[in-house]
């Protein structure tokens, strides 16, 4: 779906009622303080839009509408399989369920979409970000050299996270095969050999998987200080809903491992198999927000005082579904992004940023991506466009009261003396009346974007009112 931007026509934003008198000037909120950095997406070395084509041409553009962006290199499953020195990737081993680190082999793939070519890309749209470093296949001295070229290169990196994510039975793990767990067997995607199945249960397989990693680790932070100590150690951090084990490597991993700065979050609120959910069940799962951010709080305050926390994917599920080329995925991109960064996280990066899936602005197939294969935005993109709107760098943003359990709204000082507000409508299917936070006494700006008008249109209004109207499935900002 390819969204236009509609500039500047007072009628366009009908769907808004303004109501009521004139806010009084708010009084500065107990917010978060923003990065420099606070929106961006994951980018994969084997992304789809050509390089140096039309199409990442077009992808920069949208991007750099953003403001200065976060990125999240090699990102995925995928950077446990790559070689950023040669550009060359095992992936095709992880999905038969094989673990190899032979990147010269023949089920070896070359990735175009190489870091030294990256790099120049990200610093020419102001982005700045993460390498994802090769835990699973790779060495610390792979990582040591590419920390050292990322010092000489002045690459824009801030962070490195040593490793994907928690790691588990479908992980390229090659330290879990050796002391101190030692599961010889191991290859992933092969339950007999994992350790859920070894040491009797998930729990106890997780706590070995976490072993293997405090014990390993290490030397893979070691290394990227040496050769860059300006970058900042990021661990992956397990967010584990109700019911999951994912709390075992957390318990384990954060008081055990020394060296770091902060952790990354991975955040899909489903797991459940589907290509579609209804459009109410995904704004649904926004309200869950603040409950997982309050757990992951907890543990920093527990285990890493001071350590600084960053959403390092964030998207509707962690299979590929329908709702990310439908509106609702603009919705619920915008709220999600708002709600975590309101929340104390540092960055929220969408997962990915394009993939094969789609092309030329249709949509056919489940998705991912905030970018089609031809660099043509997807709902995501337009989300993530009006949550810049207050989601800018130093921003002070904060969640307020709407007046409605229906309606998510927020707050945020902007740089120049401007205040920002948005309102994300949590009801696929009725109207909802709510407050706005006060955005100063002038002229203000209204972006809105909803599924029954799923392009951003923008209208200048005279003066800010307190009460509006707003559509279902939808976000709508207010700028003063």
């Amino acid at each position: 779906m390819n969204s236009r931007l509609y500039l500047a026509v007072p009628a366009a934003v009908a769907a808004v009622s303004l109501v009521g008198s004139p806010a009084s000037a708010a009084k500065a909120p107990n917010g978060v303080k923003l990065s420099s950095h606070p929106l961006g997406l994951n980018v994969s070395p084997q992304q789809t839009a050509d390089v140096n084509s039309a199409s990442r041409n077009r992808m920069d553009a949208d991007l750099k509408a953003l403001g200065p962006t976060s990125f999240r290199y090699g990102g995925g499953t995928f950077s446990d399989a790559y070689d950023w020195q040669t550009s060359r990737d095992t992936y095709n081993d992880l999905e038969q369920g094989r673990q190899s680190d032979d990147f010269t082999g023949p089920d070896s793939h070359y990735d175009a979409l190489r870091f030294s070519v990256y790099a120049r890309e990200a610093g020419v749209i102001g982005a700045s970000g993460m390498v994802t470093v090769n835990y699973g296949s790779g060495t610390p001295g792979m990582a040591r050299a590419w920390a050292a070229h990322i010092a000489k290169a002045r690459a824009p990196v801030t962070y490195a996270e040593v490793g994907n994510e928690p790691y588990g039975c479908g992980s390229v793990d090659f330290p879990v095969t050796r002391p101190p767990v030692s599961d010889a067997g191991y290859e992933p995607n092969d339950p007999p050999a994992c350790p859920y199945a070894v040491y009797g249960s998930a729990v106890a397989g997780l706590k070995k998987f976490a072993e293997s990693y405090i014990a390993h680790a290490p030397a893979f932070i070691r290394a990227v200080r040496a050769a860059d100590p300006a970058l900042k150690i990021v661990l992956p951090y397990a967010i584990s809903p109700p019911g999951d084990g994912g709390y075992v490597w957390n318990d384990a991993v954060m008081p055990g491992v020394r060296g770091y700065s902060g952790i990354d979050v991975l955040w899909y609120p489903t797991r459940v198999p589907g290509t579609e959910y209804p459009p109410q069940q995904v704004l649904s799962w926004l309200t869950g927000i603040p409950a997982r951010a309050a757990a992951i709080k907890s543990d920093i305050a527990r285990y890493a005082p001071g350590r600084f926390w960053m959403i390092g994917e964030d998207g509707i599920s962690n299979r590929r579904t329908y709702d990310v080329c439908q509106p609702v995925a603009a919705v619920f991109a915008a709220g999600s992004a708002l709600s975590w960064l309101a929340e104390g996280a540092r960055s929220v990066d969408w997962w990915k940023a394009s993939d094969s899936d789609n092309a030329r602005g249709r949509c056919k197939n489940p998705d991912y991506a905030m970018f089609d294969s031809t660099g043509i935005r997807q709902p995501p993109y337009d989300g993530f466009l009006l949550a810049s709107k207050l989601a800018q760098p130093y921003a002070v943003l904060s969640t307020v009261k709407s007046g409605n359990g229906n309606v998510l709204a927020f707050h945020a000082y902007l740089r120049g003396g401007h205040q920002g507000a948005a309102l994300v409508n949590l009801s696929a299917t009725r109207k909802e009346t709510a407050r706005v936070p006060s955005v100063g006494r002038g002229a203000v700006t209204v972006s809105q974007y909803s599924a029954g008008h799923p392009r951003i249109r923008q209208s200048r209004v005279p003066a800010h009112r307190r009460t509006v109207v707003i559509p279902p499935d939808s976000v709508t900002v207010f700028v003063g």
